[in-house]
């Protein structure tokens, strides 16, 4: 006969996770091994997990429609597969090898740095 097991809150566990608690923060604050918490409440841990990210997606949906621009921009990159327009331009120096130009962005200065 093993250890009587420790009694654990399923509605805690599925809490825990939907605040994207790892299983073992989870185990560790139930004091008991994290292959307890996988075995015993897995389908609990896939279910609040789903329901942490679909709040975060909602409160992202919310923040991009009261005017976000940074999260209109994401969630078009994300979900309707726009992307940023680089325009280059090929350029041949004397027959020599061909250099692509591309314009100078904000994370690409148009200098290189100073050595």
């Amino acid at each position: 006969m093993g250890r009587p097991r420790k009694p654990i809150d399923p509605d805690l566990v599925e809490k825990l996770a939907a605040i994207a608690c790892t299983d073992g923060e989870i185990a560790e604050f139930f004091g008991v091994n994290e292959s307890t918490i996988k075995r015993r409440f897995a389908p609990l841990l896939k279910k609040g997990r789903a329901v942490g990210k679909i709040s975060i997606k909602r409160k992202q949906f919310d923040a991009a429609l009261a005017g976000s621009v940074p999260l209109l921009i994401w969630l078009g990159k994300q979900y309707l597969g726009q992307r940023d327009k680089v325009e280059t331009e090929n350029i041949t120096h004397n027959d020599g090898p061909l250099v692509q130009v591309m314009p100078p962005t904000a994370s690409s200065p148009a200098t290189p740095p100073a050595s």
